[in-house]
């Protein structure tokens, strides 16, 4: 399945593709306010795209780009291939090779074709393969808690240090994850929107990182290395704006950026990223030191990172995915395959919402790749019993007005948000 849908993407990115365009030399552009200029030898090259900013085609930086001339037979044309080097609002900065304007003088009327980008894909393709699917897709859960252990609990989730605001189903869920009730089987934290599951991870993760997290935590969970992910950059700048107060040090926190991304201004988060000037991108920790970080902080794509250099799997004692029913199961586990049977994994999300953005079209088939991960996980037998060891689903909603909560409680959620 996976296969295929790298094949439509690849078919709905050629659909794209330029006829006929004029592709004019570059000696500067801006970033922002500010002009770049560049050496003879660097010179760069700009295609006009007017639905770029739509993500008609879905470019990123480094993608690659074939370009030959329109007045060239099929069979007789030449290829050059350029890599994407910048996005404008409706243009391409591409670079190709050195004599690409002195062969193709101004004026000259070109093809351009468009190639989509297979790193992530391949990130995926190793994801399965190296992931245990008997640790992340179990197929019995826990034993269900008893009596006494339940009061138990209630009564550990009374004693924590949480703000005033917090509810009982989120104070619960705190007190068992952080007991880790679930044991080796992922912890699915359900919700409709505004109902505060990311606050409740920020809670969580604060009490399990913080400085008195000795006295307040499990013995089984003392020195605690965290990898918390999700698939958008604003989900995870969030975590690390969060967990600042607790972690303090950069030394104990990391957020990964892609390494395209340029520098990072937002004084929260730049002392948390290793940005090279000299080199203009990202760039991840040594390993020695890597290692060493309580939390690493990364959108789902660039949890591949770690794998790539070469992060042992079991490393992490806790993987927390949010935002987790917005992702294919190829792509959640891209960080779900460092993890082993000690690990502890928490999923958020909401399946009733917005789920995986996909090319293929084989949404009749129960095995098709629309399917997001907690879909997936909710129909096995370890969660059909809804055992709040292993799930939960909050349903007080907080940012919405009451009308809007009746309404899609009633269409939606079954009269219960």
């Amino acid at each position: 399945m996976l296969f295929l849908e790298e094949a439509y993407q690849a078919k709905l990115t050629r659909a794209y593709d330029l006829r006929s365009v004029v592709i004019e030399e570059v000696s500067q552009y801006y970033e922002g306010d500010r002009a770049v200029y560049l050496q003879p030898t660097e010179r760069l090259s700009r295609v006009r795209c007017t639905n770029i900013a739509e993500k008609r085609p879905s470019v990123q930086v480094a993608d690659r780009v074939f370009a030959w001339r329109a007045d060239h037979a099929e069979q007789q044309h030449v290829q050059f291939e350029g890599f994407v080097h910048r996005l404008e609002a409706e243009a391409l900065l591409i670079l190709f090779c050195a004599d690409f304007h002195a062969k193709n003088p101004p004026g000259t009327l070109m093809n351009v074709s468009f190639g989509a980008e297979r790193l992530t894909m391949r990130c995926m393709h190793r994801a399965i393969d190296e992931v245990g699917l008997d640790v992340v897709w179990p197929t019995k859960a826990t034993q269900p808690l008893s009596q006494d252990q339940m009061r138990e609990l209630d009564a550990y989730a009374a004693s924590l240090d949480l703000p005033d605001e917090m509810n009982d189903q989120q104070r619960f869920t705190v007190a068992s994850l952080l007991r880790k009730d679930h044991g080796s089987t992922p912890f699915l934290l359900y919700g409709p929107f505004g109902t505060g599951k990311t606050r409740t991870l920020i809670e969580f993760l604060k009490l399990l990182l913080g400085p008195n997290a000795e006295a307040k935590v499990p013995a089984s969970n003392r020195e605690p290395r965290v990898l918390v992910c999700s698939p958008s950059n604003s989900s995870v700048d969030m975590y690390v704006s969060q967990l600042a107060s607790v972690v303090g040090s950069p030394s104990e926190m990391h957020r990964i950026m892609a390494p395209h991304r340029g520098p990072i201004y937002n004084r929260e988060l730049a002392p948390y990223t290793r940005f090279d000037a000299a080199a203009g991108m990202h760039r991840l920790p040594e390993m020695a030191e890597l290692l060493q970080m309580k939390v690493v902080v990364c959108t789902t794509r660039m949890a591949a990172a770690l794998c790539a250099r070469g992060v042992p799997k079991g490393h992490f004692t806790h993987i927390v995915l949010d935002e987790a029913a917005q992702l294919m199961e190829a792509e959640a586990l891209l960080p779900l395959s460092l993890a082993d049977k000690h690990t502890s994994v928490v999923m958020a999300g909401d399946p009733k919402q917005l789920g995986p953005s996909t090319f293929s079209n084989t949404r009749k088939s129960v095995h098709g790749v629309h399917a997001s991960v907690m879909e997936r996980l909710q129909a096995l037998d370890a969660y059909q019993q809804r055992m709040p060891s292993v799930c939960q689903n909050l349903v007080k909603n907080y940012r919405s007005h009451p009308a809007i909560v009746r309404l899609l409680s009633k269409i939606s959620y079954n009269g219960k948000l």
